[in-house]
């Protein structure tokens, strides 16, 4: 019955027209918000990779995620989905402490997030010791796209409607509407202008 009605649901959203695949997506989105904190529906799962810490995880209604998602959340820690959010393949995330991404967001392929940074201070422990990790929260804020391979490195804060080109590498805080590009990121214009590059 639960089932039934999920599928109805998806089909009003016209998410899963003509894509038998995506019905199965669907059935795997209400299996997983059996034990996450919440998944909001109509909402779609392509088949993850690696999920550690699923009752950590919030999500609003319609996420739409593509084969591929590596999501760790570690105990105690929340990562925060907004409504209409949509991953592309691939796209991994580390929530240490908090993430949040917020409503129509949109990630393109291959994109990593994370609200861990390694150090590398401490001699005598291993690369990867928790002790030498900082730990800082990420906000990405509403209608922002991600593009290609970008990173999010801990403690960015993306005001609303940003874009993040392909590759570039971020971190820092950042105005609403600003266009990043760039290993490290700078904004090169505002979204509603033109930019000369």
């Amino acid at each position: 019955m639960i089932l039934r009605l999920a599928l109805k649901e998806l089909t009003r959203y016209s998410m899963v027209r003509f894509s038998p695949v995506k019905i199965v997506w669907g059935a795997r989105a209400l299996l997983f918000s059996i034990i996450a904190k919440r998944i909001g529906f109509p909402s779609y799962i392509g088949k993850p990779c690696f999920v550690i810490g699923v009752r950590g995880i919030e999500i609003g209604q319609r996420f739409r995620c593509f084969p591929g998602l590596r999501l760790e959340v570690s105990p105690g820690a929340l990562l925060t989905v907004g409504n209409d959010v949509g991953f592309a393949q691939n796209v991994h995330i580390i929530c240490s402490h908090c993430v949040t991404i917020g409503d129509g967001v949109r990630i393109a392929a291959q994109v990593a997030i994370t609200d861990t940074k390694h150090r590398f201070r401490c001699n005598g422990v291993g690369a990867f010791d928790p002790a030498d990790d900082e730990v800082s929260s990420i906000m990405i804020g509403k209608n922002t796209f991600i593009g290609t391979g970008a990173v999010i490195e801990a403690g960015t804060i993306l005001g609303a409607e940003c874009v993040v080109g392909a590759n570039s590498y971020v971190r820092g805080q950042f105005p609403d509407s600003s266009i990043l590009a760039g290993s490290p990121a700078r904004v090169i214009g505002k979204r509603g202008f033109m930019t000369e590059l």
